[in-house]
């Protein structure tokens, strides 16, 4: 008998003429008093306030049962005679004891709302079968896709803004946490291409400032071992910020060299924020005779505290410059990419790295990072997409049949705004699955070791979005995040997703 009152409920919804079609039948005693539609006389006409306040509205239904497709509304109006109300609220006045609902709202501003409305006013509250609840939703399906993207999307337009970290609360773009867009791709939904990406290359090295040859020196002889200095070598950063339009797309990326130890003493000493300059002080001094000479390190932290002393807060002042459209780059950094592999099945790899990786150790990544280097420029295919194929067979172990160079892209370049490092964003859509890829991880052996765990995040933008927004499931890297943004934008595309927010 009940599922014979839903039914009828459905089949009323049936009768609705609008895109989203709600019926509602009224069973008193075991027996069906009536039932209505939504949009009987206008559009703004409610299935269950035609069936209480115009078909019933002379006839009692107290204690009477509700069968309704839709949760009933709770911030609508309607005219009653007293007074303007709610569906929600003319149930409850009308004495209605038991509410049997098909489908919950699906705009999340309003999902779950009427429940809760009417339980705490004493009313039961229960639910179609599974069954009857899908072909609720089916009659409404295109209603029901755009009310869920549309709150999917103001979701994460309006929770970005409490995202920013103050150092780039004022920048343009997109910003998540420490991480901010420097460069967007003008078609996000497709990226660039990473073989049409071009490069004009300078083997000058970026000078190194006299005003900090000092410290760095002792800098460098304190961790010579640490750091593994003896390892020095050439690294690659961009001399200028990139620049393009849709109407110039092609991404061109103007590079020179500076050196490992540069880009970690700026790291370390430099481009820090006061509190991180803090720990890194605390983790000198807690190194050993084994880690460090230590008439060296008490030495280093007595310079560093002066310098800092004298100098004052620099990453304020540098990341303004940038923030105010400097064209050159002034700061050493190492060119990386920070890649998104996504399987074939709509996985969205996430990677644990290694107590003994130098930048965010123990840190979960989306999916993983790759510095450029020089022999990358010298390569016979074109530089980006020689760096990235590099790294998906180096850290992921991956054979060049399990992904074909079109799906290698760049979709963004940006700005890891608490070391001063600028890297792109790049999006590998491999051709084989979730346990392929397992597989291979467990299997063969990878050229580099930087990950020591591994799990998947399933490519949908609710995953995406509760990543983002919410306190997330991992102690993510901090660019992890951003590159969730980057990947949800691709898959939904940059305007579709801000003209449900507009």
């Amino acid at each position: 008998m009940e599922r014979e009152f839903a039914e009828k409920a459905i089949k009323q919804a049936m009768q609705d003429k609008r895109k989203h079609k709600v019926g509602a039948v009224i069973v008193v005693e075991g027996v069906e008093r009536r039932g209505a539609h939504g949009a009987e006389i206008s559009d703004d006409d409610h299935a269950e306030c035609c069936l209480l306040e115009r078909h019933l509205v002379d006839e009692s239904v107290r204690g009477a049962t509700l069968y309704v497709t839709l949760e009933p509304c709770t911030n609508s109006r309607h005219w009653t005679r007293s007074g303007t109300k709610s569906c929600a609220q003319i149930i409850v006045d009308r004495g209605i004891a038991r509410v049997v609902i098909g489908m919950q709202d699906p705009d999340g501003r309003i999902f779950g709302r009427a429940s809760g409305f009417l339980k705490a006013r004493g009313i039961e509250v229960e639910f179609f079968p599974d069954d009857l609840r899908d072909q609720c939703e089916k009659l409404s399906s295109e209603w029901v896709a755009e009310k869920r993207k549309s709150w999917k999307y103001e979701q994460i337009f309006a929770g970005l803004p409490s995202l920013r970290a103050p150092r780039v609360r004022d920048f343009e773009g997109l910003v998540v946490k420490d991480t901010a867009e420097i460069l967007l791709c003008p078609f996000i939904k497709e990226g660039w291409a990473a073989a049409a990406v071009k490069f004009s290359h300078t083997e000058k090295e970026l000078p190194f400032p006299d005003e900090y040859a000092s410290l760095f020196d002792l800098y460098l002889r304190t961790l010579w071992k640490k750091k593994r200095f003896f390892d020095d070598g050439p690294k690659v950063m961009l001399r200028q910020i990139p620049w393009c339009t849709s109407d110039t797309p092609t991404l061109m990326l103007e590079t020179q060299l500076t050196r490992y130890s540069h880009v970690q003493f700026f790291k370390d000493l430099i481009v820090t924020d006061a509190a991180t300059r803090m720990k890194f002080l605390e983790l000198l001094r807690v190194l050993t005779e084994e880690d460090c000479d230590l008439s060296l390190r008490d030495s280093l932290v007595q310079q560093s505290n002066l310098f800092w002393k004298k100098n004052g807060d620099d990453v304020t002042h540098l990341t303004a410059q940038l923030r105010q459209g400097a064209d050159q780059v002034f700061v050493p950094h190492a060119l990386c990419a920070h890649m998104i592999v996504v399987t074939s099945d709509e996985k969205v790899l996430i990677t644990k790295r290694s107590s003994k990786t130098v930048y965010f150790p123990k840190t979960w990544s989306s999916s993983f990072e790759e510095n450029m280097t020089v022999a990358d420029l010298d390569g016979k295919e074109p530089a980006a997409l020689t760096w990235m194929k590099r790294g998906i067979s180096e850290e992921l172990g991956l054979a060049p049949n399990t992904h074909s160079d079109d799906n290698i892209r760049v979709l963004s370049v940006f700005l890891e705004s608490d070391i001063l490092n600028i890297s792109i964003c790049g999006f590998v859509r491999l051709s084989v699955d979730r346990d392929t890829l397992d597989q291979v991880l467990r299997t063969i052996p990878r050229t580099d070791k930087e990950f020591t765990a591994w799990t998947y995040l399933p490519y949908t933008d609710e995953s995406l979005i509760q990543e983002i927004l919410w306190p997330p499931s991992e102690y993510y890297h901090p660019t992890s995040r951003f590159r969730m943004l980057l990947a949800l934008m691709k898959k939904n595309g940059l305007h579709e997703m801000a003209s449900h927010w507009v």
